[in-house]
């Protein structure tokens, strides 16, 4: 009885497969070659076409790097709460005036700033740079003030006495600027060690803290694709950067 059922299922099953082929499909080794064929020749048409969307989106897509300096008229920062809230404000106006932070050191005195912008070079209404550039330091100094001046008798220009811009046209330049702010606080004789000063975006290249409004990735990427390879050469630029320095004095 077991037999005649056996067989009973495969007669059906096999006049079920003439009246529908997609059932109980035989694939012949030709049929799984060209089916396999077509696969792949549809994975790399999908591949194409990302890649020429992400290639199309860097071209788009262009970023400028400035190096800025603001110097105070007098030791306004010297106190951690002090710095903490500038570093705060500064965050606030780069982020509200469309600048992103990819590196600084803040002093006593003053702060040197890395910073950046993406912009669209075919977009029809270019941004005025030198607006926001006045723009962001009116800000910071006067946020600033908002925050130090309570019982004390300072000006909004005294928190950016002076200011000086720099478009930086090239990834040396780029790297270069980098490697000499985190360098300025050991110029300036506050740390015989960069590791000891915490109050610059060394300690973010070189993994020890992470200051959460620092995006360090574009000028890492000035140095390769790979983040630890990256992360690897910038080390030891930084530690030539020093060691030049050093011979230099």
């Amino acid at each position: 009885m077991k037999e005649i059922g056996c067989e009973k299922e495969r007669k059906h099953r096999k006049e079920s497969e003439r009246k529908d082929p997609r059932i109980g499909r035989i694939m012949t080794p030709e049929m799984w070659e060209s089916m396999m064929k077509i696969n792949i020749d549809e994975v790399k048409e999908v591949s194409g076409i990302l890649q020429m969307k992400e290639e199309k989106t860097r071209e788009e897509k262009k970023i400028k790097f400035y190096r800025a300096s603001l110097e105070a008229d007098m030791a306004l920062f010297s106190d951690e709460v002090d710095k903490w809230r500038m570093l705060n404000i500064l965050w606030a106006e780069a982020t509200r005036w469309q600048y992103r932070i990819a590196g600084f050191s803040l002093l006593d005195d003053r702060m040197e700033l890395l910073l950046y912008r993406t912009y669209d070079p075919s977009g029809s209404e270019p941004v005025d740079e030198g607006q926001h550039r006045s723009s962001l330091i009116r800000d910071i100094g006067q946020s600033y003030l908002h925050y130090y001046a309570k019982d004390r008798d300072i000006r909004p220009d005294m928190v950016c006495e002076r200011s000086s811009w720099e478009e930086l046209d090239s990834r040396e330049n780029v790297l270069n600027a980098c490697c000499q702010i985190h360098q300025l606080p050991v110029a300036e004789g506050y740390v015989t060690d960069l590791r000891d000063f915490w109050w610059s975006s060394y300690q973010n290249y070189h993994g020890r803290y992470k200051w959460s409004f620092l995006d360090i990735s574009p000028v890492l990427g000035c140095l390769s694709r790979k983040m630890g390879t990256a992360l690897r050469s910038f080390e030891q630029r930084q530690k030539n950067w020093g060691r030049r320095k050093e011979t230099d004095t």
